[in-house]
C-alpha cells in the first residue's frame, strides 16, 4: 500500500508533506495571512482648543492641536507608521471646496 493512501477508517493519510514547513522563508511565503503594527493606519479626530469626547464613538476624542504631537509620538513608538487626519471644522469655515481643512 502507498503510504500516502489513506487506510480505510482513516481521515488523514499516513505521511504528513513537510517541504512547506522545512524553513521559515518557506512557512512565510505560503502563511495565510499576517498583522502587524506596520499594516496600520491610526485615524485621528483633530480639533482647535481643548480635547473633547465623541459621544457617539464612546472611548473615543477630539484631540486639540496642542496635544497633537504627543498622541502622534506615542502612535510613532507603537510602530504604527500612518495617521489619518480628520479635522473638525466650524459651521461659519465650511464651503463646498473644503478650504479649512
Amino acid at each position: 500500500m502507498n503510504p500516502t493512501t489513506p487506510v480505510p477508517g482513516e481521515l488523514y493519510p499516513t505521511t504528513r508533506m513537510r517541504r512547506m514547513r522545512r524553513n521559515a522563508f518557506s512557512r512565510d511565503l505560503c502563511r495565510e495571512n499576517t498583522l502587524a503594527p506596520t499594516d496600520l493606519i491610526y485615524p485621528l479626530f483633530v480639533k482647535d482648543g481643548e480635547n473633547e469626547a465623541i459621544p457617539s464613538m464612546p472611548g473615543i476624542s477630539r484631540i486639540g492641536l496642542n496635544q497633537l504631537g504627543e498622541e502622534v509620538a506615542e502612535i510613532a513608538a507603537l510602530a504604527i507608521p500612518a495617521v489619518a487626519l480628520f479635522p473638525v471644522v466650524g459651521a461659519e469655515a465650511k464651503s463646498k471646496t473644503a478650504e479649512a481643512a
